[in-house]
């Protein structure tokens, strides 16, 4: 409960060092998954005021360590989504998309695959993989039309699109995006 407190008041190399203690010291420890959750958001907010892409690979790496240890924990799926985003911070966007994919392959039923989806199909547009985005994108559409991210996901569709010289089809999406925005 310590390190959450510590987390909460933004205290962060306090609650990261709570975390590493639990880890190191209480194997047997039965919320051993959380605290290595936690650990990884504390890192993940602490890169989030550093700006440093090497901050941001350190708690990608520790988000990595709850699906490799915690395999059946709940908490896996938001570490993996979270590993993503830290790697996509990190500008390793090739190991953000692997992050990405692997929520959408291993947690198939997920409440967060809708931000999964985005992410995949913005970061395969920033690497200039327009024919996967589109797809990624189409997909997300398709999948989840209620999602709040639909507006944005038009927009970045017709991006794609327009980048592959889709010019007719480009027109669709980003004309309903701009109506409902």
């Amino acid at each position: 409960q310590l390190g959450v407190c510590q987390l909460s008041e933004k205290k962060l190399p306090e609650s990261t060092a709570t975390f590493k203690l639990v880890l190191a010291t209480y194997p047997q420890f039965k919320h051993l998954d959380g605290a290595q959750f936690n650990l990884g958001l504390t890192l993940f907010q602490a890169a989030q005021t550093s700006k440093q892409p090497n901050d941001f690979k350190t708690a990608a790496a520790e988000f990595a360590n709850v699906p490799a240890k915690f395999a059946q924990s709940p908490l896996a799926v938001d570490a993996t989504y979270y590993q993503a985003e830290s790697l996509y911070l990190a500008v390793d966007k090739p190991n953000a998309i692997v992050a990405y994919q692997k929520v959408i392959a291993t947690y198939p039923n997920a409440t967060i695959l809708p931000e999964a989806f985005y992410g995949l199909g913005t970061t395969q547009a920033d690497l200039e993989q327009h024919v996967e985005a589109v797809t990624t994108f189409t997909t997300l559409l398709q999948r989840f039309p209620q999602s709040p991210l639909v507006p944005e996901a038009k927009l970045r569709l017709g991006t794609s699109l327009v980048a592959q010289k889709k010019h007719a089809e480009a027109e669709t999406p980003c004309s309903r995006a701009a109506v409902e925005h």
